[in-house]
């Protein structure tokens, strides 16, 4: 789209680099430049590219450069307003300009750390990896940047999915918060990739027999069980979700829980590879399985906001309170029903 604040320097070179914009000044506020070039001659172009009103940074200049903070910021404000005056969406949303980053933001205004003496003792110290952290040390981790501020209060948007700091909260420490004073609680849809494509069968036996095991709970129990799958629930679902969706090795060969599935359910064999096909292979069908996640719980989150409950996305459910985690499941049932024709398992955490 046409922005006032930019323009293409040079056009993107496919499978080599992206394009090369450049970025005028906002409000009269200038930029400084504080360049240490060492060894690396620059012809008298790209040094004027640099110094002038219009800056250029090539991705292949090795020079380092600070840009004054006021100039940054007042550039991701213009260019805030600008989107917001005209419709578009603001893919991320640092001030509160959409009316989701506003509801997020209210949300977390809201969010409190435990505040009981030794609280991080109740989490474990061991590793079960030498190079990966134990669940004490993340938990701390995170504690620490979020009180320092270096978790940025940003909302972002992936493919109809949002994310904001709580995103990349570990679980554990999640069920410790509190919001509005209560325990913070979930309501999320079990199995929700599948429970999509369950929505796009044809009315038939098969259709009825996915549905059936989705909201019995037990989807992720029968794919272990077809191959004699040992792992926990967690690994279950990581394998299915790579040999049956997602995964980049598309050979049967190497996707032991893929022909017991399409024996037992050919047509959603049949509609996965379908898909896949025709939105670009394994990413497109992540990109277009969020999507529709995105678009199905973004209205339940933004239906809840406006009934005055405080609520933030977290892709397939919603975080809210205790108390108002049996509205939240209502009204995603709700809403599922009408996208999918049946109601989906959501389970409450």
């Amino acid at each position: 789209m046409e922005c006032p604040h930019s323009m293409e320097v040079e056009p993107a070179i496919r499978r080599k680099r992206s394009a090369i914009h450049g970025f005028s000044s906002l409000d009269g506020c200038e930029i400084s430049f504080k360049a240490e070039i060492k060894k690396r001659q620059l012809d008298n172009t790209l040094l004027s590219l640099i110094y002038s009103p219009l800056v250029c940074l090539p991705t292949s200049l090795s020079v380092p450069h600070v840009i004054e903070g006021a100039w940054l910021h007042n550039r991701a404000v213009g260019w805030g307003r600008w989107c917001d005056n005209r419709g578009h969406s603001m893919p991320v949303d640092c001030f509160g300009a959409t009316e989701t980053g506003r509801m997020v933001n209210e949300a977390m205004d809201a969010i409190e750390f435990p505040c009981s003496r030794g609280w991080l003792s109740s989490f474990s110290s061991e590793r079960s990896h030498p190079d990966r952290m134990s669940a004490r040390e993340s938990v701390a981790m995170y504690h620490r940047r979020s009180l320092m501020g270096d978790v940025m209060r940003q909302v972002r948007s992936l493919s109809g999915r949002y994310y904001h700091w709580l995103s990349r909260c570990p679980r554990l420490l999640r069920r410790m918060l509190t919001i509005d004073g209560e325990r913070l609680a979930e309501a999320d849809v079990a199995a929700s990739y599948f429970t999509f494509l369950a929505g796009q069968l044809p009315d038939g036996a098969e259709r009825r027999r996915v549905v059936s095991l989705i909201r019995s709970g037990d989807w992720y129990e029968w794919l272990a069980d077809s191959v004699g799958f040992g792992g926990d629930g967690d690994e279950i679902k990581v394998e299915a979700q790579r040999q049956l969706l997602f995964g980049i090795d598309w050979r049967v060969a190497s996707r032991p829980l893929w022909r017991p599935f399409a024996a037992a359910f050919p047509a959603l064999a049949a509609l996965i590879n379908r898909i896949r096909r025709d939105v670009g292979g394994a990413s497109g069908l992540a990109h277009y399985l969020s999507r529709l996640e995105g678009a199905v719980m973004g209205r339940a989150t933004r239906e809840l906001a406006a009934s005055g409950v405080r609520c933030l996305p977290l892709h397939d459910g919603i975080l809210c309170g205790e108390s108002s985690v049996d509205h939240a499941a209502a009204v995603i049932r709700q809403i599922f029903t009408e996208v999918l024709g049946f109601e989906p398992l959501v389970r409450k955490k």
